[in-house]
């Protein structure tokens, strides 16, 4: 996931969307390791200008809503991965080949819903900071990713959203059937993150076996 900084490496780092898209990456890898049953968000407030605050004061800004009652995108992120995966879900190891490079390597997860849904999510990774500023001042984030998925799982159609779950425009991603896979093609820009949403085939659901955990929470899978 890279080192934390203080400071902006690109223009836009610190705003209120990249928040939102950061936290839709810390749970996709969350949820990636298999290791989890519950994942929580610290905190659900900012803090009020007045009010102490330990370390930068970048820490004041770490909440979903801001006072007295501002919702904040990262919010909106975090219904939309309540949504996408209040149902069991399992990991999907698929090939990822990186077609083309600018900067650092991408990072791409992928899951399929019980419904028979498949989930993939792709960012472009933090890397080295190296040469990310120019004086101490953030620059135009100009890191590109063109990336290849076999996914062997059937679907009928797809649907492209970013970290919000906002609609793209579908013709970004080419979709090619392959020998026994089906083919995502697709790029990645700076520092968005995709959300491909692939609707199961008609002709039936593969089954997933799934079971809640103990102490409620996520659901698992395998």
């Amino acid at each position: 996931m890279g080192t934390a900084s203080r400071e902006a490496r690109w223009i836009g780092e610190h705003t209120q969307e990249a928040q939102a898209t950061a936290l839709v990456r810390i749970f996709v890898l969350a949820m990636a390791t298999r290791q989890l049953s519950l994942i929580a968000w610290y905190r659900i407030n900012d803090l009020e200008p007045a009010q102490e605050v330990i370390g930068h004061d970048n820490n004041r800004h770490l909440g979903i809503r801001r006072p007295p009652d501002q919702v904040k995108p990262a919010a909106q992120a975090f219904v939309e991965l309540r949504r996408l995966f209040a149902q069991p879900f399992r990991i999907l190891n698929v090939p990822v080949t990186i077609v083309e490079r600018q900067g650092s390597e991408p990072e791409v997860r992928a899951f399929q819903l019980q419904d028979g849904r498949y989930v993939v999510a792709a960012w472009m990774g933090n890397g080295s900071t190296r040469g990310s500023s120019v004086a101490g001042q953030p620059i135009d984030d100009q890191r590109r990713a063109v990336v290849r998925v076999d996914l062997r799982v059937e679907s009928e159609g797809m649907e492209l959203m970013d970290g919000l779950g906002r609609r793209l425009d579908k013709s970004r991603v080419t979709e090619k059937p392959g020998n026994r896979d089906r083919q995502l093609h697709f790029e990645l820009r700076g520092g968005e993150l995709l959300l491909l949403v692939g609707r199961p085939a008609s002709r039936g659901r593969p089954g997933i076996t799934a079971r809640t955990p103990p102490h409620g929470g996520v659901t698992q899978m395998w």
